[in-house]
């Protein structure tokens, strides 16, 4: 009896590091497979595991629309696509009428293949398209329930990302507002830029690499929305820290408020991000999920990062602050003139970057915004080794492994 009993109390927990696991495998494949994108694809994963929205600034060729396309191939979903502009129909985004129905007196839309019939969502220039349409996306998105035939369908939508070039006029507030998770996608770095133009020279095939992709399936989601749901909250520590980051967000010389409904809705992003990343509890190292959900245009996020930072995981300060260090030496680097003393600046400042990621995983912080500070003072390095120095990529990529 006693075994049984014991049996029955571990089966959830097998379950849940069996998930993660699927996830986290997941999640580094498409690391691997979209450059410079780490932040943007934890985002997605936790958008997916706390059902909420996501909003990608950007300009147009900088992976949005494949980003999305690849995280749906995941859980082998349902997945609408499309992009919106004024003249956009209620047809194009929730089905034509159905004739059939219509001649025996029903209203009624073939929703299959459009947006009440998905799981995931890409919804290009949503802004753009007229009243009407926005209205009632606007609403299934926030109720996941779409109006047919003389009563509501509930729809299976897991998670909607809308991408621009550009944010939604004032009197979309509203609209914008269902988005939890902002985004601004930027550019590729050089070397992001050339290990692009690598694999574009030796033959890649986006649907081959996609199809290669470790699949979740939607019903591990489940079981994985679940775990998140019982996630363990050190709600003393994270709510002190949050009103906190609230309160100097509204006395910043630009003011930013907050609204109590993001405010909540960040703990369960907080939830997923502990468990996502295998801690016992959601605390202090899930607090810079934040640097994602509280601005509203792209001049607020560094006044953001940095006051979320002061509340965050004190190693996450010390990293950025490495970083912050080794970036500046990079660019002056950079900006030198060829010869013995650019050579030597070069020496130093791949030395200073290589000590400052020693430090870093002396912590062996579980953090993933640590771990993806990590990265790009790695990135920075191997810059420098391979363009000042002279390494080889593999000897660079062996300097920056150091654990």
């Amino acid at each position: 009896m006693t075994t049984k009993k014991k049996v029955e109390a571990e089966a959830p927990s097998d379950r849940s590091a069996e998930v993660r696991e699927q996830f986290r495998s997941a999640e580094a494949a498409l690391n691997e497979l979209l450059i410079e994108r780490s932040p943007e694809i934890r985002g997605l994963m936790l958008a997916a595991l706390t059902s909420e929205h996501v909003f990608q600034l950007g300009k147009p060729g900088v992976a949005k629309s494949l980003l999305c396309e690849a995280f749906a191939y995941l859980f082998e979903a349902n997945y609408f696509a499309w992009q919106f502009s004024r003249y956009t129909t209620p047809d194009e985004i929730f089905g034509a009428t159905d004739i059939m129905a219509l001649k025996q007196g029903h209203v009624k839309r073939i929703t299959t293949g459009k947006l009440p019939w998905a799981a995931f969502a890409y919804l290009d220039e949503i802004w753009r398209g007229s009243s009407a349409v926005l209205d009632t996306t606007n609403a299934l998105l926030n109720e996941r329930r779409f109006y047919n035939d003389g009563g509501y369908e509930q729809c299976p939508l897991v998670t909607a990302v809308t991408a621009a070039n550009s944010l939604p006029e004032e009197s979309l507030e509203a609209s914008y507002d269902r988005f939890l998770f902002r985004f601004n996608v930027g550019d590729l770095s050089d070397g992001g830029l050339v290990e692009l133009m690598t694999r574009q020279a030796m033959g890649f095939d986006w649907e081959d690499a996609k199809k290669a992709l470790p699949i979740i399936g939607l019903p591990a989601l489940q079981d994985a929305q679940g775990f998140v749901k019982a996630q363990p909250v050190d709600i003393a520590t994270v709510a002190q820290a949050t009103k906190k980051i609230r309160q100097a967000l509204a006395q910043l010389p630009n003011p930013m408020y907050v609204s109590p409904r993001r405010i909540a809705k960040s703990i369960r992003v907080m939830q997923a991000n502990a468990w996502l990343d295998g801690r016992d509890e959601a605390g202090q190292d899930d607090i810079t999920v934040l640097n994602d959900i509280l601005w509203d245009n792209p001049e607020q996020i560094a006044s953001v990062k940095q006051v979320v930072a002061a509340f965050a995981n004190p190693l996450l300060s010390t990293a950025l602050g490495f970083k912050k260090n080794v970036e500046d030496m990079v660019a002056e680097v950079e900006a030198g003139n060829p010869g013995e003393s650019r050579r030597a600046a070069a020496s130093t400042a791949f030395n200073r970057g290589c000590t400052a990621l020693k430090e870093i995983d002396k912590a062996q912080s579980t953090s993933f915004a640590v771990a993806t500070t990590r990265r790009e003072i790695a990135a920075l390095v191997k810059r420098v080794a391979v363009n000042e120095l002279g390494m080889k990529p593999e000897q660079a990529e062996n300097a920056v492994s150091v654990k």
